[in-house]
């Protein structure tokens, strides 16, 4: 007969389970660092060939490096301006800021969906008042 306090077959999480789940945990949390960053990429690549008049792309990295991934993203549209600056761990800090001649009044964090859905909306709204900015919308949703 088994032992009563025998746990080998107990339903109880053992260390090699935890650090299993903890290992997935870190796997799947540098993914999602991978993926914001490349959002950021994709965004500031975008938006300075649709928009290159209302967007400044900070990159960094070193002198000669071939790769000079963004670092601080500033698009300004009208009243509205954000800023998106990379983290070294996480997702990026995104500033909304509200600008009445010339002078900022608010400034609020927002999350990155926010942001990429209000400059969405804004750039739509541009599209309707300008051609060249029909032009430039059309190139930011084709990806030119």
């Amino acid at each position: 007969m088994a032992d009563p306090n025998d746990k080998s077959l107990s339903t109880v999480p053992s260390n090699d389970d935890d650090s299993m789940k903890i290992a997935v945990l870190g796997h799947l949390l540098k993914l999602e660092r991978e993926q914001t960053a490349s959002t950021v990429e994709a965004m500031a690549t975008l938006l300075e060939a649709a928009v290159p008049d209302r967007v400044e792309v900070t990159r960094g990295g070193w002198p000669w490096s071939k790769v000079k991934p963004v670092e601080r993203l500033t698009i300004a549209l009208d009243d509205i301006n954000y800023e998106v600056t990379k983290s070294k761990h996480g997702a990026p800090a995104v500033t909304q800021r509200k600008v009445v001649g010339g002078i900022v009044i608010k400034t609020a964090k927002v999350t990155m969906v926010a942001c990429i859905t209000d400059i969405v909306e804004r750039l739509t709204a541009l599209e309707k008042d300008s051609a060249a900015t029909r032009i430039a919308l059309k190139n930011f949703a084709t990806g030119r």
